[in-house]
């Protein structure tokens, strides 16, 4: 089975993706449901930041965590390693997700093919943030509008691949 890196991330219209180690939102149900839908039964790699948000990692999940500090993880918890290639040879092969944080991102745009990237559409306030400029080249395959019951919540949901 050939691998795909899946870049997974919701992101308000300015770039924010966190505040003080959560969502900058309220709770999006829908978002949510994808990105556990997506997600469930792969391997998740993550920032240290990340992973410290999370408290105990995602249940039912390969997690693995990209620190300068491995043996601060607890490893029956999740691998530790201190490279996104390090990660991705943990992963082995089909479909891996890298879930967060922006340094992470950052890091691994060369080696992802596929983006799963949900634009709200009102902005929060943020202290962690993440561009989306690299996308010019990527091909659009899937584009959902999503309105809310609360219209703070209303976004956009993306897929993108790349030729590999």
């Amino acid at each position: 089975m050939k691998r795909r890196v899946t870049l997974i991330v919701a992101h308000g219209p300015d770039g924010a993706i966190g505040l003080q180690g959560k969502l900058p939102w309220p709770t999006h149900r829908e978002d949510m449901r994808r990105f556990r839908e997506a997600t469930l039964g792969n391997p998740v790699i993550m920032g240290r930041k990340t992973w410290d948000s999370l408290k105990e990692g995602l249940p039912y999940r390969h997690n693995i965590v990209v620190t300068s500090n491995p043996r601060s993880i607890d490893r029956s918890k999740a691998d530790a390693v201190t490279s996104v290639q390090e990660a991705l040879k943990a992963a082995g092969r089909g479909e891996i997700f890298i879930i967060g944080g922006a340094k992470l991102f950052a890091s691994s745009l060369g080696f992802c093919d596929r983006f799963l990237i949900t634009e709200m559409k009102s902005r929060f306030a943020g202290d962690v943030y993440f561009k989306v400029p690299f996308l010019s080249d990527k091909t659009l395959v899937a584009r959902e509008e999503w309105e809310d019951s609360d219209p703070r919540l209303n976004c956009t949901f993306f897929e993108y691949h790349t030729a590999r």
